[in-house]
Protein backbone atom coordinates (compact mmCIF):
# COMPACT_ATOMS: atom_id res chain seq x y z
CA UNK A 1 0.00 0.00 0.00
CA UNK A 2 1.26 3.40 -0.86
CA UNK A 3 1.31 6.16 1.68
CA UNK A 4 -0.41 9.37 0.51
CA UNK A 5 1.14 13.08 1.19
CA UNK A 6 -1.08 14.53 3.84
CA UNK A 7 -3.83 16.87 2.98
CA UNK A 8 -1.45 19.77 4.33
CA UNK A 9 1.25 18.54 2.30
CA UNK A 10 -0.01 18.53 -0.53
CA UNK A 11 -1.28 22.18 -0.18
CA UNK A 12 1.44 23.13 0.64
CA UNK A 13 3.03 21.67 -2.53
CA UNK A 14 0.41 23.15 -5.38
CA UNK A 15 0.52 26.62 -3.16
CA UNK A 16 4.13 26.83 -4.26
CA UNK A 17 3.17 27.08 -8.13
CA UNK A 18 2.52 30.23 -9.23
CA UNK A 19 -0.83 30.29 -10.70
CA UNK A 20 -0.22 32.99 -13.93
CA UNK A 21 3.13 31.41 -15.30
CA UNK A 22 4.04 29.50 -18.20
CA UNK A 23 5.75 26.42 -16.83
CA UNK A 24 8.30 24.69 -19.37
CA UNK A 25 7.72 20.39 -19.66
CA UNK A 26 10.97 19.99 -18.33
CA UNK A 27 9.95 22.32 -15.28
CA UNK A 28 6.81 20.70 -14.97
CA UNK A 29 8.28 17.56 -15.48
CA UNK A 30 10.31 17.69 -12.79
CA UNK A 31 7.44 19.55 -10.52
CA UNK A 32 4.83 16.52 -10.43
CA UNK A 33 7.73 13.98 -10.62
CA UNK A 34 7.78 12.44 -14.75
CA UNK A 35 9.97 11.95 -17.60
CA UNK A 36 9.82 14.74 -19.91
CA UNK A 37 8.77 12.01 -22.33
CA UNK A 38 6.37 11.29 -20.69
CA UNK A 39 4.92 15.02 -19.89
CA UNK A 40 5.12 15.60 -23.90
CA UNK A 41 3.22 11.91 -24.48
CA UNK A 42 0.34 13.27 -22.62
CA UNK A 43 0.27 16.39 -24.02
CA UNK A 44 -0.37 15.15 -27.53
CA UNK A 45 -2.56 12.72 -26.26
CA UNK A 46 -5.00 15.23 -24.93
CA UNK A 47 -4.47 14.71 -21.26
CA UNK A 48 -2.13 17.56 -20.07
CA UNK A 49 -2.77 20.92 -21.35
CA UNK A 50 -0.55 22.88 -23.44
CA UNK A 51 0.14 25.96 -25.62
CA UNK A 52 3.03 26.93 -27.90
CA UNK A 53 3.14 30.45 -27.51
CA UNK A 54 6.55 31.40 -28.59
CA UNK A 55 9.24 29.14 -30.21
CA UNK A 56 7.80 26.17 -30.88
CA UNK A 57 8.29 24.87 -27.51
CA UNK A 58 5.14 23.48 -24.96
CA UNK A 59 4.00 26.07 -22.47
CA UNK A 60 1.91 24.64 -19.43
CA UNK A 61 0.02 27.31 -17.30
CA UNK A 62 0.86 27.36 -13.34
CA UNK A 63 -3.46 26.08 -13.15
CA UNK A 64 -2.89 23.12 -15.20
CA UNK A 65 0.92 22.31 -13.27
CA UNK A 66 -1.55 23.06 -9.94
CA UNK A 67 -3.68 20.35 -11.13
CA UNK A 68 -1.66 17.65 -12.43
CA UNK A 69 0.66 18.21 -9.22
CA UNK A 70 -2.39 17.82 -7.21
CA UNK A 71 -3.90 14.44 -9.01
CA UNK A 72 -0.22 12.79 -8.54
CA UNK A 73 0.01 13.52 -5.23
CA UNK A 74 -3.39 12.36 -3.97
CA UNK A 75 -4.33 9.48 -6.48
CA UNK A 76 -0.77 8.60 -7.95
CA UNK A 77 -1.56 9.39 -11.46
CA UNK A 78 -2.85 12.31 -14.06
CA UNK A 79 -6.74 11.72 -14.72
CA UNK A 80 -8.25 13.79 -17.70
Amino acid sequence: MVKRPSAQVIDLAVDSVESNRMYSVKETAGLINLSVEYLRDLIQAGRVEAGKPFGGHFRITGNEVKRLLKNMLTEGKISS
